[in-house]
C-alpha cells in the first residue's frame, strides 16, 4: 500500500515539473519570438529610411527652415510681469475698475487714451497685451477666514456653512492684497505704470 502512495506521489511530483517545464519552454519561446519580431522591425525600418533618405532629409531640412522662418517672422512671445498691491482701505473697488478700465482699452486698441491714462509714450502703450487682477490668497488665508466666520456664527448657521462654497463666494475686496499681472510684447517693464496704477487709486 505504501508503495502504491510513493509511486503516485512521484507520478505527481513529475507531472507538476513536465508541466511547469512546458510553462517555462513555452515562455521562453514567446520572448524570442518578440526579441526576433523587434529586430525584424527595426531592420525593415532601416530599410526604409535607406530607400528614401532623400525623401526623408528634404522633409527635414524643410521643417527646419519653415520652424526658423515662423519663429523669426510670425512667431510674438509674450512676457508677463507681476506686482502686488495692498490698496487702502476702501479703494479696492477703484483699482479693480481702474484695472478693467485699462484692460477695455487695451482689448480695443485704444493706445492713445492708454497713453494719457497712465502718461506712457507711444512704443511703451503697444507693448501692452493685457493687464488683469486677482486677489493675492492661498488655502491658510482662506481656512483663516473661514474659521473666523465660524467662530463669528450661532451654532445652527455654523452647522450649515460649507468650506468649499464659502471659498467660491469671498468677495475680492475682503482680502488686503491683490496681484496686478501685466502681459507685454517686449521684456521692458514701463516703470511709471506702477506709480500711474497706484496714484489713480
Amino acid at each position: 500500500m505504501n508503495e502504491k502512495q510513493n509511486n503516485d506521489q512521484e507520478i505527481d511530483i513529475l507531472s507538476l515539473f513536465s508541466t511547469l517545464s512546458k510553462k517555462i519552454n513555452s515562455v521562453f519561446v514567446l520572448i524570442v519570438n518578440l526579441i526576433i519580431s523587434a529586430i525584424n522591425l527595426f531592420i525593415r525600418l532601416l530599410a526604409i529610411i535607406r530607400k528614401n533618405y532623400l525623401l526623408l532629409s528634404a522633409a527635414v531640412i524643410i521643417g527646419v527652415l519653415m520652424g526658423y522662418t515662423y519663429k523669426k517672422k510670425f512667431y510674438k512671445p509674450t512676457y508677463t510681469s507681476s506686482l502686488t498691491l495692498s490698496p487702502n482701505f476702501g479703494s479696492t473697488y477703484q483699482l479693480y475698475g481702474n484695472i478693467e478700465f485699462y484692460e477695455t482699452l487695451i482689448k480695443e486698441q485704444n493706445f492713445e487714451k492708454l497713453k494719457s491714462y497712465l502718461t506712457l509714450d507711444s512704443s511703451d502703450s503697444k507693448s501692452l497685451e493685457g493687464i488683469s487682477i486677482e486677489p493675492y490668497t492661498n488655502e491658510l488665508l482662506k481656512l483663516k477666514k473661514f474659521r473666523a466666520l465660524l467662530e463669528s456664527a450661532d451654532s445652527i448657521t455654523a452647522t450649515n456653512l460649507n468650506y468649499d462654497e464659502y471659498v467660491l463666494k469671498i468677495p475680492f475686496e475682503s482680502y488686503s492684497k491683490h496681484i496686478i499681472t501685466l502681459k507685454l510684447n517686449n521684456n521692458k517693464v514701463p516703470s511709471q505704470i506702477v506709480e500711474k496704477i497706484i496714484e489713480n487709486i
